[in-house]
């Protein structure tokens, strides 16, 4: 019971407070929530504009990464079309003054971007591209022959080796040798 009449007493000493307070007072607070609640939605504005920006490198990076056509590429073009069709009809319902327009609008803009969304997944994917591949210029390592994961071992069916010759014809030699050779000719007297 004590809580509850002091928050009543504090009540009243805020409206008290209130009541004293001139018309110029009022103003100056007002006009200071004013731009306290514009810096928070000028903070929010910037903060929900970086998230887009963050989001279109990540997709763009991704498209790159896994190669344009592939389908990993186009999996994140249609995530994005989608993505930018949903904002784009967000904004055409939310524009002024308000009015049958704004519906007609939105819907137009969706079914264009839903016809890019469509255009993406109707674009032809290049044979065996399943977004592997290269990765950052580096080839990723295909799979090994069954016949290598089974354990087992042989020698069997390589190559023969090609034999060493012990030998050197003088129709060989190289030029250094050639002048090596002629230098001890001429050197003995």
């Amino acid at each position: 019971m004590a809580k509850k009449l002091n928050k009543l007493a504090k009540k009243n000493w805020d409206l008290d407070r209130i009541k004293d307070e001139t018309d110029e007072e009022f103003k100056i607070r007002i006009a200071a929530a004013k731009k306290t609640a514009k810096g928070e939605e000028d903070i929010a504005k910037k903060l929900a504009d970086t998230k887009k920006k963050v989001l279109k490198m990540g997709a763009d990076a991704a498209i790159k990464i896994a190669g344009e056509g592939s389908a990993v590429g186009k999996a994140v073009a249609v995530a994005s079309a989608i993505m930018n069709t949903k904002e784009a009809v967000t904004a055409a319902l939310g524009m002024k003054p308000y009015g049958p327009w704004n519906i007609a609008q939105a819907i137009a803009t969706g079914v264009f971007g839903m016809t890019q969304v469509q255009g993406i997944i109707n674009t032809p994917t290049p044979e065996g591209s399943g977004g592997g591949g290269s990765v950052g210029g580096m080839a990723t390592p295909a799979t090994p022959a069954p016949q290598m994961m089974s354990g087992a071992f042989d020698l069997s069916g390589g190559l023969e080796p090609e034999p060493t010759r012990a030998y050197v014809v003088t129709d060989e030699m190289t030029n250094s040798q050639n002048q090596l050779a002629n230098i001890r000719r001429r050197a003995t007297i």
